[in-house]
């Protein structure tokens, strides 16, 4: 999709979408908007535009509905925890996580994060991966990470995110993350994250 405009000399664009021949029809629009990425849902590096007849390319993915979800025997029966302060990705990413043969917990509390973390272990049924939004809204994703690496957890943490991580890849790998995620998550993304983060923390256990 390309959407084109002009500058309304404020800092806003106004701007017209335009169908690219995928078999899509896409309305034009003429009324200004600001677009954000959690409206279109699509990876795509958002700038402030000030110059006229200025053009945007959004890359969209799209996943399959019809994609057959088969469970994988080395995630089958392993336990996750999600944070992530809206429900509904709580709900999207714990559906995928059942899909693969899972077992999966939610929480939107970054704080209550942690306190389950440590019952897990205190009861002898411990999280196998840790799936966490970077921005909570009690604690960012990495201060969860450091508490849950005081308590002697070292299960593979992955880091959700809808913004570049570089600027906080360094303090995040220090604090304990060992993987990232983009949003919005598909389920290839996090079949794919989380069997290489397994992997290795198993092959890291097994030396």
């Amino acid at each position: 999709i390309l959407l084109s405009g002009d500058d309304d000399g404020h800092g806003h664009v106004r701007s017209r979408s335009h169908d690219r021949g995928d078999g899509g029809r896409v309305r034009s629009r003429s009324h200004l908007h600001r677009v954000r990425d959690d409206d279109v849902r699509a990876h795509a590096l958002l700038h402030l535009i000030r110059y006229p007849h200025a053009c945007v390319r959004l890359p969209f993915r799209i996943q399959s509905k019809h994609q057959r979800i088969e469970k994988i025997a080395e995630l089958e029966g392993l336990k996750a925890l999600v944070v992530d302060d809206d429900f509904n990705t709580c709900d999207s990413v714990t559906k995928m996580l059942v899909k693969v043969g899972m077992r999966s917990e939610w929480t939107v509390s970054g704080k209550e994060a942690v306190l389950r973390a440590r019952q897990s272990m205190e009861l002898g049924d411990a999280f196998h991966a840790y799936i966490i939004d970077w921005r909570l809204p009690d604690m960012n994703g990495i201060e969860v990470t450091r508490q849950i690496r005081s308590l002697g957890d070292d299960t593979p943490i992955i880091i959700l995110t809808a913004y570049d991580w570089s600027d906080i890849e360094v303090e995040a790998r220090a604090a304990g993350v060992t993987a990232f995620c983009a949003k919005p998550l598909f389920m290839s993304d996090i079949r794919d994250t989380l069997m290489t983060a397994i992997g290795q923390n198993q092959a890291e256990q097994e030396k």
